[in-house]
């Protein structure tokens, strides 16, 4: 991100190897939070980035957007595995207890 990138969401997994942003760029940044570089992106919301998670092991990442979607993204695969259309209006926040994200709950506009 550019130093005037505004950051909406920011997630970390529980041993802080992976850190993961979002933005209004619409894109999933991730990042070691050692070296703060940027490991990868993804790509693929077509709105503003408001929440993100990232599984126990750091391998998966869950984003919610004002576009109304949720992405299951696989770092080692690199690319959207799941996307979940389950709200009609933008996801504000997300939160999971399980290790693997297989279980989430959504806040968005319209309800969760």
């Amino acid at each position: 991100a550019s130093p005037k990138s505004s950051i909406y969401a920011l997630a970390c997994d529980p041993l802080g190897t992976v850190l993961v942003s979002g933005s209004p760029e619409k894109i999933v940044r991730v990042w070691d939070p050692r070296s703060a570089k940027q490991i990868t992106s993804f790509t693929g919301h077509t709105d503003n980035i408001r929440a993100v998670l990232v599984s126990d092991d750091g391998e998966l990442i869950l984003s919610g957007s004002s576009d109304t979607t949720i992405k299951l993204w696989s770092l080692r695969a690199q690319r959207c595995v799941n996307t979940f259309t389950i709200h009609s209006d933008s996801v504000w926040s997300l939160h999971s207890d399980h290790p693997r994200l297989e279980t989430f709950y959504a806040g968005s506009k319209d309800g969760f």
